[in-house]
């Protein structure tokens, strides 16, 4: 941890140690049996969200939604269109994005719960990062799944955060802050 006056540096530090504290979460055993599902599942989403943000605006970047390429043009759930990109190499809808927006990452967020039928698991590797029923709905979150796509999106983020920092909106109004 240090004071930091590049965002570059700052981002390798702060990404780098969420992905630590979410592998300790997933692999450290509560006494009653389990992991820290609820911290390793805020993390990942924190860097997912961070990721997305910092393509937001970008119209050199896009994502395939529904068939079609969309740019992460806003916040919110927009940042999440970064799973359907090489980062995350997923296929969702927009809707599905949507819900697992409000459903997962907001509810963990602000109310430290989930929305009623839906859930966290431990799931293993080689499975889906989602739980989708065949109506599409996203039922559960696998989390060492989602953990090492997201080890594979936060490498492949921090080797180029320089150069997409250049022409981030989000960098942009980070670094007015100071």
């Amino acid at each position: 941890m240090a004071i930091h006056q590049d965002l570059a540096g700052l981002l390798k530090e702060s990404v780098s140690e969420y992905l630590h504290v979410a592998h300790e979460c997933l692999t450290h055993q509560k006494a009653e049996g389990g992991v820290y599902g609820f911290p390793a599942a805020l993390l990942l989403f924190t860097i997912l969200d961070t990721i997305g943000s910092f393509h937001r605006g970008d119209k050199s970047f896009s994502s395939s939604i529904d068939g079609k390429n969309r740019l992460i043009d806003g916040d919110g759930f927009k940042h999440y269109f970064i799973l359907n990109t090489s980062y995350y190499s997923q296929t969702l809808t927009e809707a599905q994005i949507k819900k697992l927006y409000y459903y997962y990452r907001c509810l963990l967020s602000h109310n430290a719960s989930l929305a009623p039928g839906r859930g966290l698991e431990v799931g293993s590797l080689g499975e889906p990062l989602f739980s989708i029923d065949p109506s599409g709905a996203i039922l559960s979150i696998r989390l060492l799944p989602f953990y090492h796509q997201s080890v594979t999106a936060a490498d492949q983020f921090l080797k180029r955060v320089g150069s997409i920092l250049k022409t981030s909106a989000q960098a942009t109004t980070i670094n007015k802050k100071s």
